[in-house]
């Protein structure tokens, strides 16, 4: 794949090479820019060689963009996602407009499993200059229509509507690359639509639709699709590209801002379900060469991608793989249906419409379908109990644990309402895990980070970053313990690269802390210690560490709580404010404090730190969790808390 014909031309692996080997570039957000650029470039002039693009290089190329929407160059670039009249959401990545007319853009079009689709009745459209599209993920069918004027209402089937943009400063026929809404407007030509062409397009095709060419595109409204998507003048361009519309309505207004929807989520989105249909074509693969153990291991990749990384959007929280194979009657789907069996994955989940994988196998018919999930059904009740049993066993254990620590140990200590007890249960707690081997295989230690640390890196720090460390008594040189209790703002907190959402969280927690520090000046910020889950809770082993929440809180002589308006709907937020408030109400040695906003005199709302309620009711059992399995967690460490009181 080259640029030019002559030569001196380079192919994309070296402009690849080139960029990475310049050090002005190799670690700047210019890099990440240049790569942009680059696939860009690779695309356009692809489409103006009639070449077409070979699966590994639409590969290479999305991981460029896929890599550059996720620097901090894009972020700080403020990038907008808009809703497209036609249903999708439209991230533009380059745009060159010439006295008002598309030049040259390229935009990533994600077409979301939401059900929207656009305004019924005007999805045939043309556009001004020569489009083409590469799929990156999902099915789409595209319709190809000859249109003709006709004279009357009885002939027509749709009528001409003419298109005009604004960014907000006026509605005139200019492309706008950042549109607050565009609208339509019944011009009284009466036209008449034949379908000629039908044609269906997945993961890595490409379609092309010349200038003026009237089309439509058609995505199911519980399906994703994802196309990069790429009009070019020189490739063709008319100056009247009409949309049709219904005959009977005089115009229609389409709003294009999108809030709640960033950039990098969609990208993220749209990436995990490439990998996700990359595993099932990798299962297709092994079905058909009789390997089961290697289809069985994708088919269980598949299914755990789409049981985490998929459910950072809500309409992914109500779905599974089974309730999708089922949802289409094929032999392929029922041979896919029999590897989830063999992985023991949960059939009976729901999704928004209160279906079940049963449910799509009865409605559709498909006896052998229902039989394979009647037979995950018997399976997935079998292994629930075995479960259940496994569950109850462990938690009569950590309950022993529980109350060997807190009554026997803690208890005694705290009832002294002196604050150096805490500092003397830290102490006790560091013996018992080093000592107890039950406890120690039960229970974390107390893991810190160091304030003066969490200030250098500039973000919060993840395990494999090494600041996390283990409470040693030897060492507890008059150090400070404060427990950061706030919300995720995803759904995967150990991935390294921090969002914009948690850059500002880790902002209000150094802004809290110092507020804090004013508040106490006899804490010496330099043995200030924090307990943060992203440094202190081993993601490989995570269990140890929630089991000893109740623990590592009572150990803590703070709590600072990042409060917005979601922390009391979080269950995991609500459960540690429940043991801290169960703390101070027992023992009155531990301070905490929420920091959120409030208003001030003049009506402005600031963010500032105040002690935390003295009254606390709250019912756990109808609080948000992210993964519905970890309710018996949850409501296995309130009890617990309540041995403190």
């Amino acid at each position: 794949m080259v640029f030019s014909d002559n030569a001196r031309a380079k192919t994309a692996h070296d402009w690849c090479i080139d960029i990475d080997q310049r050090p002005n570039l190799a670690t700047s957000d210019i890099k990440h820019i240049g790569n942009l650029t680059l696939a860009i470039a690779l695309l356009a002039t692809k489409s103006q060689q009639s070449q077409l693009t070979a699966d590994h290089e639409l590969e290479s190329i999305w991981s460029l963009i896929r890599d550059a929407l996720g620097s901090r160059a894009f972020s700080n670039a403020q990038l907008k996602v808009n809703r497209s009249a036609q249903g999708f959401l439209a991230i533009p990545l380059c745009s060159v407009i010439v006295d008002g007319n598309i030049d040259l853009l390229f935009r990533l079009h994600v077409w979301l499993q939401d059900g929207q689709r656009g305004a019924p009745g005007f999805n045939i459209h043309s556009h001004q200059p020569f489009a083409q599209s590469w799929v990156l993920a999902g099915q789409g069918i595209d319709y190809t229509y000859d249109v003709k004027p006709v004279k009357s209402a009885a002939q027509a089937t749709h009528a001409r509507y003419a298109l005009a943009w604004t960014s907000g400063a006026g509605l005139d026929a200019k492309y706008k690359t950042q549109q607050t809404y565009s609208k339509v407007v019944n011009t009284g030509d009466f036209m008449l639509a034949n379908l000629i062409r039908t044609s269906a397009h997945t993961r890595n095709m490409s379609y092309s639709v010349p200038a003026a060419s009237f089309h439509s595109s058609e995505v199911a409204p519980d399906m994703l699709h994802a196309t990069l998507f790429m009009f070019d003048s020189s490739q063709g361009f008319v100056q009247d590209a009409p949309v049709l519309g219904p005959a009977d309505s005089e115009h229609h207004t389409q709003a294009r801002s999108t809030p709640g929807v960033s950039p990098r989520d969609l990208v993220a989105l749209v990436d995990t379900a490439r990998r996700y249909e990359g595993l099932l074509t990798r299962a297709d693969g092994h079905i058909a060469r009789s390997e089961p153990d290697q289809a069985f291991e994708a088919l269980e990749s598949a299914y755990s991608l789409s049981q985490s990384e998929l459910v950072r959007f809500n309409h992914y929280d109500r779905t599974t793989p089974a309730i999708e194979l089922c949802k289409t009657t094929t032999p392929q789907n029922r041979q896919r249906l029999e590897h989830l069996l063999a992985a023991g994955v949960d059939f009976e989940r729901v999704d928004e419409h209160g279906c079940s994988a049963l449910d799509y196998a009865v409605m559709n018919s498909d006896d052998q379908a229902e039989a394979i999930v009647l037979e995950a059904l018997e399976q997935n009740l079998k292994q629930k109990t075995k479960l259940d049993l496994h569950r109850r066993s462990r938690e009569a254990k950590l309950k022993k644990h529980f109350r060997e620590v807190f009554v026997d140990i803690f208890r005694p200590l705290l009832l002294s309402r002196d604050r150096k007890s805490i500092r003397y249960a830290r102490r006790a707690y560091a013996s018992i895990v080093k000592q107890d081997m039950a406890k120690s295989r039960a229970f974390d230690p107390l893991k810190y980070v160091l304030f003066d640390e969490l200030v250098k890196l500039g973000k919060f720090p993840r395990p494999a970053d090494g600041m996390t460390y283990t409470y040693d008594p030897d060492h507890d040189d008059g150090r400070f313990f404060v427990f950061l209790s706030y919300r995720w703002m995803r759904l995967n907190p150990w991935n390294q690269q921090s969002n914009d959402e948690e850059n500002i969280q880790y902002m209000q927690t150094l802004q809290a802390i110092n507020e804090f520090l004013v508040l106490h000046p006899t804490v010496h910020p330099g043995r200030l210690c924090i307990w943060i889950d992203f440094a202190c809770i081993d993601p490989d082993l995570p269990d140890r560490g929630v089991a000893a929440l109740p623990l590592i809180q009572a150990q803590c002589d703070a709590m600072i709580s990042l409060v917005d308006d979601k922390y009391y709907d979080r269950a995991w937020c609500c459960v540690e404010a429940l043991i801290m408030h169960a703390l101070q109400k027992a023992f009155g040695v531990h301070l905490w404090y929420e920091y959120c906003e409030r208003s001030g005199a003049d009506n402005t709302r600031t963010n500032t730190l105040l002690p935390g309620p003295q009254h606390l009711q709250i019912a756990l059992g109808s609080k948000l969790l992210t993964f519905e399995e970890d309710r018996s967690r949850i409501l296995f460490l309130e009890k617990q808390s309540r041995l403190l009181s």
